[in-house]
């Protein structure tokens, strides 16, 4: 992966809505290790609604289009699908098609796992749980009623 290619995935996950937003800069660098660059031709499906999906994609170049409750959606380049895919088991609930020739870097949902799961056990936090710096929080002050 080059460094452009990691600057455009970083930049797409600073914009996601799940998670992955969420993780310091050591388990964002250690993601970008274990993603896989995919190619798509024109025409080629890579998601088909009601079918296990278990890849997070970011659109490094072309284009894709699919449905979405009766609804065309459309990603091209800096864009992402799937985000919530690596977090649940469930199947797609869209069919998505590669409408130009186009590359991917995509994230397992299991290399997902075990990369945020590795960076937990490092610091003996439980998944998701971030430390917090000494000083970053202001205490809140509690309110007693009688």
């Amino acid at each position: 992966m080059t460094q452009e290619d990691k600057d455009l995935v970083l930049l797409v996950i600073a914009d996601t809505r799940v998670a992955l937003k969420n993780l310091d800069m050591p388990t964002k660098e250690k993601m970008l290790t274990v993603m896989v660059k995919k190619q798509y031709q024109t025409g080629q499906v890579c998601v088909k609604v009601g079918e296990p999906n278990s890849l997070f994609y970011v659109v490094k170049s072309g284009s894709f289009s699919g449905l979405k409750a009766n609804k065309k959606v459309t990603f091209s380049m800096g864009m992402c699908f799937c985000e919530e895919d690596i977090l649940s088991e469930q199947n797609s609930t869209m069919t998505i098609t590669a409408t130009e020739e186009s590359v991917c870097w995509c994230l397992d949902r299991y290399a997902y796992r075990e990369v945020t799961l590795a960076r937990s056990e490092l610091y003996n936090f439980p998944l998701g749980a971030r430390p917090v710096e000494s000083g970053s929080v202001s205490p809140i002050p509690l309110l007693f009623v009688r």
